[in-house]
């Protein structure tokens, strides 16, 4: 099978739908496209690394090595794409849709059926099966899981509107390779991702180290569900992991579900009318270190052995 839109176009099966927590629903869309090609438990196989990226301000990013791991030991290259407007945007995204690409659109979510919907500007994302100068067919697999048509206006204003949490500009994910992808057993995962942990665990305590200290000088709520986002996903993988027989795999699985709690509720935390307080922001200083301390801890469990 190629890594056509026909597999959805046909109205396959979704094979995973429903909640997923902040900063997730990308993988959600990426895993139903691979498991339209066959990748069974494609949701849980995203969760390959986890880390910190701090480039200065209010966000701390996730370590975002997933994709290269993911490429690496299963063979599907997510390209991550972004253009700096809606006529570049239209031009590629058709181009991929005649190429019979679907990918993972980045959309404001007040446009759409959920929960923000006239409400707040949030990014959310969708699959989208199929892209022309005059419509888009897409899938929100988390609120409403199904192909929708839209206009090309009403497309555009998805991608278009300024909202929450997006970065870069009309960003979209392509998945590639699904035809000949292959998932290696459960002991060369686990494997991999210790590797990945050892060899980069120093670089992204550090970066953790920078944001806590920049914490103190910064006013204004601070961003920290992405890298609850890599935990989340790393709990699942290793969930997976446990189910194969792998040691010690249930035991990180919880570790790794407290961990991404810790960070959603600092993200939750600081996003309160009151956090600029001195006594809330003391607080949150506290729950950064212990969440460092419990980062340490895990890392120091899988990786001493």
């Amino acid at each position: 099978m190629n890594d056509s839109s026909d597999v959805f176009l046909g109205n396959v099966e979704l094979a995973h739908v429903g909640f997923v927590p902040i900063a997730t629903c990308h993988w959600q869309g990426m895993a139903n496209i691979l498991a339209a090609h066959g990748i069974a438990d494609a949701h849980r196989l995203f969760g390959l690394s986890w880390g910190f990226v701090w480039t200065g301000g209010p966000i701390l990013f996730g370590g975002g090595r997933w994709a290269r791991l993911l490429a690496e030991l299963i063979g599907v290259v997510v390209e991550e794409i972004s253009v700096p407007g809606g006529d570049e945007s239209e031009a590629l995204e058709t181009e991929l849709s005649r190429q019979g690409t679907v990918f993972v659109a980045e959309v404001d979510a007040f446009h759409l059926t959920s929960a923000y919907q006239d409400r707040e500007h949030v990014v959310h994302t969708v699959i989208v099966v199929e892209r022309t100068p005059d419509h888009a067919v897409v899938v929100d697999t988390m609120n409403r899981p199904e192909p929708v048509r839209l206009s090309a206006v009403d497309y555009g204003l998805l991608r278009a509107t300024p909202c929450e949490g997006r970065i870069d500009p009309f960003k979209i994910y392509v998945p590639r390779g699904m035809a000949t992808a292959r998932v290696p057993d459960a002991a060369t995962i686990a494997e991999a991702v210790l590797a990945d942990l050892r060899a980069q665990a120093p670089l992204d305590l550090a970066a953790l180290d920078r944001f806590i200290d920049a914490y103190e000088d910064m006013v204004g709520p601070v961003n920290v569900c992405r890298a609850a986002a890599e935990r989340h996903q790393a709990s699942l993988l290793f969930d997976r992991l446990a189910e194969y027989g792998v040691p010690g795999a249930t035991t990180a699985a919880t570790a790794l579900r407290e961990l991404s709690d810790s960070w959603y509720m600092i993200h939750m935390l600081t996003a309160h009318p009151d956090a600029t307080g001195e006594r809330q922001r003391r607080r949150i200083g506290r729950l950064l270190r212990q969440a460092r301390a419990n980062e340490v801890r895990l890392t120091a469990a899988l990786t001493d052995s």
